[in-house]
């Protein structure tokens, strides 16, 4: 059994026993680019936590059965202490994985990334120029500083995935973001669902793809790379159960305990002596929440990437949105095609 495949199924029987093995940590709301369709909506560090909170809370989730660590943000390079609490968490014999824009690895960072290697730096890709990185991310040099970051860590064997997604100024020059990948010899993975801030502060999804438009990038990917959409990366096994408060959790900058990145609710704020009754007690909560009836019958279930967070985004988490209805339905369609 290869490493990713023991990794998921230690994380599907962490969800039979509610063993928290899988954390996705938010060390930060604080980020150097400004994307319209970020999920988060403060980028401030009014709310930054202290390095010895986090080191506490660290321990306590270790403690609780984790096994598997995810830094995000904001930008996780943005914090100054950003080496010393991965340093700390790869002691406690965490394996972690990063996620980053990549346009703010320093020596100090990658010196640390070579001592204890991270399972893989994730690097996000708005682009394969820096005139689309500054229409995407406001970041006028945002292509070359991710170029650069990329060759540091192939030079230092540091084990990296791009990801992207389907937007429309990625999405004009997709070809030219996939030959760079390519040319890096570094496998592009993509994310399949765009919408609202979590905070549902703002509705705004004109950058987002129409469904056909969806499915003809999600075919140019997999054309290219072979990869399925980064829910099923990030251990959604099936488009109706994932590890969501089973044994996987999603903690924000302000401690707040969550299901997911995209979905504010149920959340509780803990401490490290809270962090187990807590994610057992909204365990329960979110297992209780109404799903969508339509969805235990639909012919279009394999197909779909709805989930309940999709659904609250989308406007009514008990019924299955237009949109992600029309992207199940040409998605089986075409899957029926190239079998």
């Amino acid at each position: 059994m290869d490493y990713r495949s023991w990794r998921s199924q230690l994380i599907q029987e962490g969800a039979k026993k509610r063993i928290p093995i899988l954390g996705e940590f938010e060390i930060t709301s604080a980020c150097n680019l400004a994307c319209e369709m970020c999920y988060m909506s403060d980028h401030s560090l009014r709310s930054e936590k202290a390095t010895a909170e986090w080191k506490e809370l660290f321990k306590a989730t270790r403690d609780a059965g984790m096994v598997f660590a995810l830094l995000t943000g904001g930008e996780i390079f943005m914090r100054k202490d950003f080496v010393e609490l991965y340093e700390y968490l790869f002691d406690l014999g965490v394996r972690i994985t990063l996620f980053t824009n990549g346009t703010m690895l320093n020596d100090a960072i990658l010196q640390s990334l070579v001592k204890r290697r991270p399972d893989f730096v994730a690097i996000t890709l708005y682009g394969a120029s820096n005139e689309t990185y500054e229409i995407v991310t406001k970041n006028k040099r945002g292509f070359d500083l991710v170029n650069q970051s990329i060759d540091k860590l192939k030079a230092h064997q540091i084990p990296i995935l791009l990801r992207t997604i389907p937007i429309r100024p990625i999405v004009r020059e997709l070809e030219a973001v996939i030959a760079y990948a390519k040319s890096k010899d570094v496998p592009l993975g993509y994310s399949l669902y765009v919408g609202p801030t979590r905070e549902l502060c703002h509705q705004e999804l004109g950058l987002r793809l129409e469904p056909l438009e969806l499915i003809e990038f999600e075919r140019r990917m997999r054309e290219s790379f072979g990869l399925e959409p980064e829910q099923d990366f990030l251990e959604n096994q099936n488009q109706t159960k994932c590890a969501a408060l089973r044994s996987g959790f999603y903690l924000d900058h302000r401690f707040h305990l969550m299901a997911c990145a995209m979905l504010n609710h149920p959340k509780k704020q803990i401490t490290p002596d809270t962090f187990l009754q807590t994610f057992h007690e909204l365990g329960d909560v979110f297992e209780a929440l109404d799903q969508c009836d339509a969805c235990h019958a639909c012919d279009t279930k394999s197909s779909c990437i709805q989930c309940y967070a999709r659904r609250f985004l989308e406007g009514n988490a008990k019924t299955c949105h237009p949109y992600l209805k029309a992207i199940a339905k040409l998605r089986r369609g075409t899957r029926h095609e190239t079998n």
